[in-house]
């Protein structure tokens, strides 16, 4: 699978990484469809660097795609259903949710169909 990383300020490469596979019960894997670069991966690339990062990350974390597979746990979505995904929305269930920290631990996924703000219909 390829992927854009980052390799520090200024520099990113296209590489190929291994395909993710459904290792926990409440895994889901999304084919993605789309990708946007948000304001947070252009401050990482900037020169001088604006939002601080390691190199090795991927870009592109904010996107949609379809459902392809699902653990044995995930009861809320199915194999062809379209999704949107942002890391940053609150599940408002997670330890850090519920301490009112800033940061979820868990990646939100909404149904494109019937999406309602700070719902979170499953985990990857």
């Amino acid at each position: 699978m390829q992927s854009i990383i980052y390799k520090g300020p200024g520099k990113f490469a296209i590489e190929d990484r291994p395909k993710p596979i459904i290792k926990k019960a409440d895994d889901v894997m999304i084919k993605v469809l789309g990708v946007c670069i948000c304001g947070t991966d252009i401050n990482i690339f900037a020169t001088p660097q604006k939002h601080p990062s390691r190199p090795g990350i991927i870009f592109g974390h904010e996107f949609c795609g379809q459902v392809v597979e699902v653990g044995e746990a995930v009861t809320s979505l199915k194999p062809g259903d379209k999704v949107i995904v942002d890391p940053h929305g609150p599940c408002g269930y997670c330890d850090a949710c519920r301490a009112d920290f800033r940061k979820c631990v868990r990646i939100c996924i909404w149904m494109s169909r019937d999406w309602k703000p700070g719902e979170c219909d499953g985990r990857i």
